[in-house]
């Protein structure tokens, strides 16, 4: 009779834990600290860190850019959007810098086959990037949006929503435009 052993790894990141995710089948994990502190591990070893200089916004995200099942880091801080690849090199046109201060964490989404970002200012701006970290739009809302963006698609229309703590916005995303509240 044959006994499997459960492998253990312990990753010493030097710093306080403030999220981390897992991808590969457990076999990659990317750590964040609460100051902005990156490291990315592959079975066992570091790959790749970076200390941002502000403090990561809602959650590290591992997304897959292009659907070509390769991955991809997302983060943003109050300033900027952070993508890396695997390697923890910055994708082109990455990061995306922001003039005023970011109120919650970016949202990506696919959209008939293209890659597109969504995240909101303390202008109450809504700012839309395509995978290349180009701006395609900023268009506003009259709330000051602090919960996660939700993107959705409703009888052949893509649609957004926008909250805080009071109030929700649905908007078309295709027209940019208030569709209900």
């Amino acid at each position: 009779e044959q006994e499997t052993q459960k492998e253990t790894i312990t990753y010493n990141c030097e710093f306080d834990i403030n999220d981390l995710i897992t991808y590969n089948n457990s076999e990659s994990v990317v750590v964040v600290g609460n100051n902005g502190e990156i490291k990315s591990f592959k079975n066992g070893q570091e790959i790749w860190s970076i200390q941002l200089n502000d403090k990561p916004i809602g959650k590290i995200k591992i997304i897959d850019l292009y659907n070509k099942n390769q991955n991809y880091t997302l983060l943003n801080t109050s300033t900027k959007i952070h993508l890396w690849d695997e390697n923890g090199d910055y994708l082109s046109g990455f990061p995306i810098e922001i003039d005023s201060e970011l109120t919650n964490e970016v949202k990506f989404y696919r959209w008939k086959g293209k890659s597109y970002f969504l995240v909101t200012n303390a202008e109450k701006e809504i700012m839309h990037f395509d995978s290349k970290g180009r701006e395609l739009n900023i268009f506003y809302t009259d709330i000051l949006v602090s919960r996660k963006i939700d993107v959705w698609v409703s009888n052949k229309i893509l649609f957004a929503g926008l909250a805080n703590q009071k109030k929700f916005r649905m908007i078309n995303l295709d027209k940019y435009k208030k569709h209900r509240e």
